[in-house]
């Protein structure tokens, strides 16, 4: 087993050059590859990464214990525990592997899986390179893009949970930055393909950034967030911020700072009229007119992906009520308003 220190710091087992297993990077508390680690009474983990060097050691908590590690000619990481009364040694931990366990099997923009068949998995927005082999279970050609990105107009990202973080040897890292503003670093360089939480610990921080495709991703218990960047057609969309804004627009009101009741906000009042049969009530009374408009809502303060559908509303009090362009320059037909964190576009 060798610490690679290229990119951000991971874990390897090796047979001379050829790459067999892949831990992944470390993220304040484990391997990224690593399964959800349990309360341990018997060590702890110490990882060091600096300018000098990088290496990870374990301390037994117990002084009268004995504990040893072992790496078995098949690549199966054992732990082992003195036992005075037998005298012998008694292993508590085997990392048994699977099909996962090899690196890279599904190969580019893919993930593995052992519980489905077949094991590899495209990730959302890309298809196989090479449907035929992918057909025989041979996934080393991995994923290419259904949609090119377009870096110039807008794209968005697709949240994969619990995973493996792809291989960092090629990876870039920012310290003591929040995971807003490490999406604000990926989507404004266009090489950037991927970006995920660098520490997990006390909440999260730090900026784990990908420029080359990306490799040896596997679905494990415990694992991270990783954040894959695609065409904005292909993109994520908090469909729940989506309605909020739209409730916000049509009301008049906002949700943060309406309240009927003590206990309701704009959200759960126009439940209640919903409820009780009086929707209408939640129309703005400004709004006399109406005439079929187009509403879309970017999906983020960063990204530029919009989705559109139709509504009745009068354009000319919208557009009164909303802030035009940028800098309040004027956009003939066509307005826009921050909101959550999101853009609400209307146009006629």
């Amino acid at each position: 087993m060798i610490i690679d220190p290229h990119g951000s710091p991971q874990l390897f087992l090796k047979m001379g050059p050829v790459i067999v297993y892949r831990w992944g990077s470390w993220n304040g508390v484990q391997w990224t590859g690593s399964s959800q680690p349990k309360p341990n009474p018997l060590y702890t983990y110490n990882f060091v990464s600096n300018e000098k060097e990088v290496f990870l050691t374990y301390d037994v908590q117990d002084s009268s214990v004995l504990s040893r590690v072992a790496l078995s000619p098949s690549g199966v990481v054992q732990r082992w525990r003195w036992m005075d009364e037998t005298h012998k040694w008694l292993g508590y931990y085997e990392q048994m592997p699977d099909e996962c366990y090899k690196y890279s099997l599904c190969g580019a923009y893919a993930s593995c899986n052992f519980n489905n068949l077949p094991i590899c998995t495209c990730f959302k927005g890309f298809v196989p390179k090479s449907q035929q082999q992918w057909s025989i279970y041979n996934w080393s050609a991995g994923c290419i893009r259904k949609t090119r990105l377009d870096c110039q107009h807008g794209d968005g990202f697709v949240k994969h949970e619990a995973v493996k973080l792809p291989d960092t040897s090629h990876s870039s890292t920012v310290k003591y930055i929040s995971l807003v503003q490490c999406k604000k670093l990926c989507i404004k360089n266009c090489s950037c393909m991927a970006y995920a939480t660098l520490d997990i610990r006390e909440g999260g921080s730090g900026c784990l950034l990908w420029f080359t495709d990306l490799f040896d991703v596997t679905n494990v218990v415990g694992g991270q967030d990783l954040y894959v960047r695609v065409a904005a057609s292909e993109a994520d969309i908090d469909v729940f911020s989506f309605g909020v804004l739209l409730l916000e627009i049509v009301s008049g009101k906002k949700n943060t700072g309406f309240y009927q009741t003590a206990s309701l906000n704009l959200l759960g009042y126009a439940w209640a009229m919903w409820t009780s049969d009086k929707g209408l009530e939640l129309k703005d009374p400004v709004l006399e007119k109406t005439r079929r408009l187009d509403v879309g809502v970017q999906v983020d303060d960063v990204g530029c992906s919009r989705r559109w559908l139709d509504i009745d509303y009068d354009a000319d009090v919208v557009t009164k009520k909303l802030r035009l362009g940028r800098n309040g320059r004027q956009r003939q037909k066509m307005g826009s308003i921050w909101m959550g964190g999101q853009r609400i576009w209307v146009r006629s």
